[in-house]
């Protein structure tokens, strides 16, 4: 599963954008999950093991292991974030946390997305 969540009208949540893979929660709270996390935090996480912790949200019982992405504006502002599930454990590590903020900067450099 890959999807983009943005920021909701209200500033506590997240809302499904583009994804790819099985339907998944449409709103999300800054308070829930990896993906709020990222949201509250704007900060990349990385979960090796998604049914080691808590705070899962499982939108697929076939994820295993997680990376977000937050995407921020050119001012710093959060605006969004990728989130990326993969049915193996382990399959993120500190390069793909490299390759996908050095994206998601590119994606939120471009204003005219976020405007």
């Amino acid at each position: 599963l890959a999807q983009f969540n943005s920021e909701g009208k209200c500033s506590d949540e997240l809302l499904l954008g583009p994804f790819q893979g099985k339907p998944a929660i449409t709103r999300i709270k800054y308070s829930s999950g990896f993906c709020g996390m990222c949201a509250r935090e704007q900060k990349t996480i990385i979960v090796e093991n998604v049914h080691s912790e808590e705070c899962h949200i499982a939108c697929d019982p076939a994820s295993k292991s997680e990376i977000v992405v937050p995407i921020l504006d050119q001012s710093g502002k959060f605006v969004a974030e990728l989130d990326v599930d993969s049915p193996a454990y382990s399959t993120f590590n500190g390069d793909d946390q490299v390759a996908l903020e050095a994206a998601m900067k590119l994606v939120g450099d471009c204003d005219r997305l976020w405007k």
